[in-house]
């Protein structure tokens, strides 16, 4: 998949479980170098996002009650998992547990 571009994908309505189409937009890392050593980080740019294509037929929820959806699920994983990406620069190959 060409960098930036979203692509068609099925995924589980997240109400009723049935399967939606959905344009899925990966996630953008843009590489970082620190001022001292020259050492590269990657920062996030952009998150992984999906943007709803259609109504759902079965539970006929609208697209906007979809994404709406899709958005809470979606900052409530965020908010679940720590970033250290930013920090990765200063630990070298070890990762943090």
């Amino acid at each position: 998949m060409p960098y930036g571009f979203p692509e068609k994908t099925v995924i589980a309505c997240p109400f009723c479980g049935n399967p939606i189409q959905v344009l899925w937009v990966s996630e953008a890392k843009r590489p970082r170098k620190a001022s001292w050593g020259g050492q590269v980080s990657y920062r996030k740019t952009r998150s992984e996002e999906y943007l709803v294509q259609e109504d759902c037929p079965s539970c006929k929820k609208t697209k906007e009650e979809l994404q709406k959806k899709l958005n809470e699920i979606q900052k409530e994983e965020q908010r679940k998992t720590p970033s250290i990406e930013k920090y990765s620069f200063a630990l070298g190959k070890k990762k943090l547990k």
